[in-house]
């Protein structure tokens, strides 16, 4: 598997928007953990067991291009999520309207998917600084976002415990 082959699709709470999906750059598959603790009311060695998974945050990185377009797309999807405007100003809008949905996407050589996931209830919690240089003459701009969401599931992920999965 190539870490260069893969692709992003994005869908705020107004749709999509292609070019920002053709634009990422960098993008994070993302983790899962195992939350835990000690159960040490047996004899013996102290074990570790599961009560739920967790999920951290990702951040992907997008070229931008004259205007910055894709910017203003992550900016305008923040600008909804939270009111400005009428008499309930700065408050935040109900958590369903304003997530979305990220799949993405590993490609092989030919272009072809061959393990994509889907990451559910994502929105962009923070747009990074952008920095600008009189030293950087021959380079483009970027704008990294990282997404907070509640959980993400492969196409291979069973859909119960029913079972460990075997080896591809």
């Amino acid at each position: 598997q190539r870490p260069n082959r893969y692709r992003v699709t994005l869908t705020g709470p107004n749709g999509t928007n292609e070019q920002v999906d053709m634009l990422c750059e960098n993008a994070q598959f993302p983790g899962q953990n195992m939350r835990t603790s000690t159960d040490d009311l047996r004899h013996g060695p102290v074990r570790e067991i599961i009560h739920g998974t967790t999920y951290g945050p990702i951040t992907l990185t997008f070229m931008c291009t004259a205007g910055m377009p894709e910017k203003k797309w992550f900016e305008n999807w923040q600008t909804f999520m939270v009111e400005r405007e009428n008499a309930i100003m700065w408050q935040a809008r109900y958590y369903t309207e304003y997530v979305g949905e990220i799949k993405m996407f590993s490609l092989d050589r030919k272009d072809r998917d061959n393990y994509s996931i889907t990451i559910y209830e994502a929105f962009p919690k923070t747009i990074t600084q952008q920095e600008f240089s009189y030293g950087s003459q021959n380079d483009y701009q970027r704008i990294a976002v990282e997404f907070a969401y509640h959980h993400w599931v492969s196409e291979s992920t069973p859909k119960s415990g029913g079972g460990v999965p075997s080896a591809a």
